[in-house]
Order: C-alpha cells, then structure tokens, then sequence
C-alpha cells in the first residue's frame, strides 16, 4: 500500500501517501479497512505530516486525521475521496468488486460442468490453476491473520500503557492532595496567625505559571506562548506522561486545568453533566508541538489523552478540597 484516504478534524477529505502518517502509526494501523471508522470519536487519531498547502508557520506541519481507506492506486482513490463527499458508502463497493472474480469463477465452473470432457492435460491445466488461486486465496488469509494479530497485541500494549501511566501519576496525585489539605488545615485553624495565612497566599502564587521574577521563554519558536524558563527547565524528564502534565499546569494554571476540557464538548457518558469550556487552541497548540520535540516516539493522540487525564485530576482534587473544607 502507498496512499491513503485521510479524514481531518475539519471535516476536509485528501489523498496523501502512507509514509506521511508518523512511524508509530505506520507500525501498528490496520491496513485494512472494511467499514467508516467512527469520526465523531476522541480516539483513533493519528499524526500525518502533510505537504501541500497546510503548513504552519514556524511549527511542525503535523495534523490529527483518521485513515478511510488504503491503496497503490492513486487515481482509484481519488475517485472514492469523491464518492464519500457525496455520502456513498466506498467500502461496500470495493467489497463487491472483489466478490466478483469469485462469481465469475463459478459461472465458468457452471460451463465446464455443461460441456463434454475435454482431454486429459486441459484438465491437469484447470486442476492446477484451481490450486493457485486457493493458495493465493490462503496466502491473503493469512496475512489478514497476523495483521488481526498485530492489532490485537497493539490494543493490549496500549491498554498496558495506560494502566502504568496512571500507576506513576498516583504518587503526584496523592502528594498534591494532601499539600491541598494541608493549607486548608492551616487556614481553618482556630489561632492561625496573619503571617500564616500571608505565607498561604504566596504559596498560592507561587502556583500560577506567570511568574514576574523568572526570564519567561518562549515555548516553542513562532509561538506565541511564554512561560518561566526556571521552571521549565526543572521539569521532570524521566516521564513523558509527568512531563506533559506539569507542562499543561505551567502553562494553563490548576485552576483553569480543572474548569476545562480538552474538546469543550459535552462527555458522551455523562450527558446530564455541563459540558466545560475548552482550553485555548493557542496554547494547547504550542503544548503538542513542544511535547512532540522533546519526545519524538510519543503521538499526538497520548499528548491529547495525557491532558484530558490531567483536567480531569485537577478537577477531582478540587471537588475533594471544597468537600474537605464544608
């Protein structure tokens, strides 16, 4: 396979070639496709660098899209970008088209049935041709099998993954809180001092990510977006998923972090929930660019999932305070 029909997040369709997807996905995606991938979902996203017209200023011409169809033919795949803009169905048609040869197979055997027999080597020709088109027919089989496999153990290493993340965001979660409780607890005390309750609020503002005392940077060239070079510098390495975390929280603030969401979209399993507002593009924008250089083997789809997990942290942490303080 050399092309591949590409769905963007602005609903746009284009043909590009595979090898503009990044390596992770080219890796482990299914290349075949045999119905519409679901497009409204958060998931299946993936990296594709694209070349023509799309380009960011001064920033990585990379964009989320989900892969409709794969083909060598390029022409072929232009003609089906066309049909799926005017709502038909592409997959059902490329499965008819492959039913026919075996159709066609059996009207010939119909035939052959009805005639009188024909000598001896015709027929070792029509065995023998029958044996290569079942083991070619095997050999496809096969292949569909181990990219089922691949699927399969790429979906378990995925889940495995975010198991483990959530395993080493636990300790800094439980540290936060009991930081958070123990400022309530000074701050409720019966004698708390005034310079007590002073120290509180510098603590407090030591959190917020504009820090005049710090040389701000800017995160990534061509973008907008400063932060205190200190602290960026001090960010844990070890972890992609603590970096990419505390990076959001440099930039956007706990407070913020806990009253947004990733899509400003209402959550599809808890519709009776006011959906959040939605984090600045802007800033969100220089967040994937910068997590993507500083580690090129993770994708635009765990920096995403790292930072709706964070939203949803801060949030938790927050109701737990206020109930804490009640």
């Amino acid at each position: 396979m050399a092309f591949a029909i590409y769905y963007f997040k602005d609903k746009s369709v284009e043909v590009g070639k595979i090898d503009w997807m990044s390596i992770e996905d080219q890796k482990f995606f299914s290349k075949i496709i045999t119905q519409c991938p679901t497009l409204e979902e958060e998931d299946g996203w993936m990296s594709v660098k694209w070349e023509k017209g799309r380009k960011k200023k001064n920033c990585p011409a990379l964009f989320p899209a989900k892969v409709l169809m794969f083909g060598d033919n390029y022409r072929d795949l232009c003609q089906k970008r066309e049909q799926f803009i005017k709502g038909e169905d592409i997959w059902k048609q490329t499965l008819r088209r492959k039913t026919k040869p075996n159709s066609w197979l059996m009207e010939d055997v119909e035939e052959e049935e009805n005639e009188q027999p024909k000598k001896q080597s015709t027929i070792e020709n029509e065995s023998s041709s029958d044996e290569d088109i079942l083991a070619r027919n095997w050999s496809k089989v096969q292949q569909q099998m181990k990219e089922l496999k691949r699927e399969n153990k790429r979906l378990k290493e995925d889940n495995f993954k975010q198991i483990l993340d959530a395993m080493r965001e636990l300790p800094t979660v439980v540290t936060q809180l009991k930081e958070v409780i123990g400022q309530i607890t000074v701050q409720t005390a019966p004698h708390a001092s005034t310079s007590a309750t002073a120290s509180t609020s510098v603590d407090s503002a030591s959190v917020s990510p504009q820090v005049l005392s710090d040389d701000m940077v800017f995160l990534m060239p061509g973008c907008n977006v400063k932060v205190p070079k200190r602290k960026l510098n001090s960010l844990r390495m070890a972890n992609p998923s603590v970096y990419i975390g505390d990076l959001a929280v440099l930039v956007y603030g706990r407070e913020t972090l806990s009253h947004s969401s990733l899509t400003g979209r209402q959550s599809g399993a808890h519709k009776d929930v006011e959906s959040k507002p939605q984090l600045d593009s802007t800033k969100l924008d220089a967040i994937f660019d910068h997590a993507l250089s500083k580690f090129p083997d993770i994708t635009m789809q765990d920096v995403r999932r790292i930072i709706r997990k964070k939203c949803n942290n801060e949030s938790y942490i927050k109701q737990a305070t206020a109930k804490k303080a009640i």
